[in-house]
């Protein structure tokens, strides 16, 4: 889930644009963090130079594009906020694009290694530090989506970021498998490089059914939600689309390999190799675009936090060109630690504007800096529309300043004061 990912305004089509964006930056980031792996991987192997360099250049070429579709990423939020683009990389989510695209550039840098007069193990360390940094634009990628959203983001951010690592390993493989039994590898060679790889297949399977089903949980209200919300559609298809992905890696272990390792059909057996192989790139790639789409909306939530709506009062109400609006923080009191904010727009009056089009930023001033700010955290929206902030908000005891701030259709700044206790869950 991508950074300046957070939902669309409840109500509003995020489009093919900005979904397309996500899926090219993910799989720009995956393949960046795999294809190095596969190509340490493949070390004492004779694949044919050409199938080499493929592999080489599709990884340059993944970080490159992983790092430009993150900027589309930036532009497309700074239109979103109606702000420019220096204003949007002020933004939480705009920063960590920023992260994310100067990470993966910095890795395709390094992926040019290869290509360079230098020794074996000067590539292989270019390769591998460059892993890291593709690697870490993951967890800048977690921490600008919805695992980062909630009110305890430690374990959903840890859970997301294995989630994409897995993803990494096994898409990469795939790649690799494609571009092996394209060349004029051997046949003892591509049986090497198919055992090579089933352990890492075996072992990504399992973490992303794993990572995927705590996800599911985390955000999907029930079971129901799969069938009667866009979100739920959309993570549906990626989950029936994990059946065909595992019955082909089966089909390459039991039946490519052992047919690999009979001699005198190498032609065969390598035209079935490339031919499933693709195949399984196909689908992930559609498991990719509709990781895309989910990054695109909020996932269903029943409202406001349990609690929220009965027995607390409202932190503040105030009203806005025929907006009512109602800031409720819980738990209350307030303490250092984890925080709920949830401003719930009501129209009052027939002109007012649609909520679905107004764009909604918090900025927190800490008491030991009153005159300081951090930088503003866009809200995240819930399926009834009410706009959410979440995590460790108030960071220290003492009496912040906090200000909501609305652009789209109208503009409008908030402040109000929290008192913080000290202690709390934190």
């Amino acid at each position: 889930q991508a950074p300046g990912d957070a939902a669309s305004p409840a109500g509003t089509d995020p489009g093919l644009v900005e979904p397309s964006l996500r899926a090219l930056a993910f799989a720009g980031s995956l393949l960046a963090v795999g294809l190095p792996l596969m190509l340490l991987l493949c070390q004492g192997l004779a694949l044919p130079s050409p199938v080499q360099r493929r592999l080489t250049d599709v990884q340059l070429i993944a970080a490159g594009t992983g790092s430009l579709a993150s900027l589309g990423l930036l532009a497309s939020l700074a239109q979103r906020i109606e702000a420019s683009p220096l204003q949007a990389a002020a933004t939480q989510n705009g920063t960590l694009l920023l992260v994310r695209t100067g990470l993966l550039a910095a890795a395709a840098l390094l992926y040019l290694a290869p290509r360079l007069p230098v020794s074996r193990h000067q590539a292989n360390a270019g390769l591998g530090l460059g892993a890291l940094l593709a690697t870490a634009s993951l967890l800048a990628t977690t921490l600008g989506g919805h695992a980062a959203a909630g009110p305890a983001p430690g374990w959903p951010v840890v859970n997301d970021w294995l989630h994409q690592i897995a993803s990494a390993v096994w898409l990469s493989g795939l790649v690799a498998l494609t571009l092996a039994a394209t060349g004029a590898t051997s046949e003892r060679d591509g049986a090497s490089l198919v055992r090579r790889f089933s352990p890492l297949a075996v072992a990504s399977v399992i973490v992303l059914v794993l990572t995927g089903s705590l996800s599911a949980l985390e955000h999907l209200p029930g079971w129901r939600a799969l069938l009667t919300t866009t979100y739920g559609q959309a993570l549906l298809v990626k989950i029936l689309l994990l059946v065909p992905l595992i019955a082909l890696g089966a089909y390459h272990r039991y039946v490519v390999l052992p047919a690999l390792e009979v001699p005198g059909q190498a032609r065969w057996d390598m035209a079935r190799l490339r031919w499933s192989a693709a195949a399984e790139v196909g689908l992930m790639a559609i498991v990719l675009l509709a990781a895309g789409v989910l990054t695109s909306m909020a996932p269903p939530a029943p409202g406001l936090a349990p609690g929220a709506e009965e027995g607390i009062e409202p932190l503040t109400t105030f009203e806005v060109d025929g907006l009512n609006l109602t800031l409720q923080l819980t738990p209350r009191p307030v303490a250092v630690g984890f925080q709920d904010l949830y401003l719930e727009p009501r129209q009052v009056t027939e002109d007012a504007p649609d909520p679905s089009e107004i764009e909604a930023f918090l900025v927190l001033r800490p008491p030991s800096n009153p005159h300081g700010e951090t930088s503003s955290r866009s809200a995240h929206v819930l399926a009834n529309g009410t706009w959410h902030w979440g995590g460790a908000l108030f960071t220290e005891p003492g009496t912040w300043e906090a200000t909501v701030l609305l652009q789209g259709p109208l503009y409008h700044e908030h402040t109000f004061q929290v008192d913080v206790a000290p202690g709390g869950q934190g």
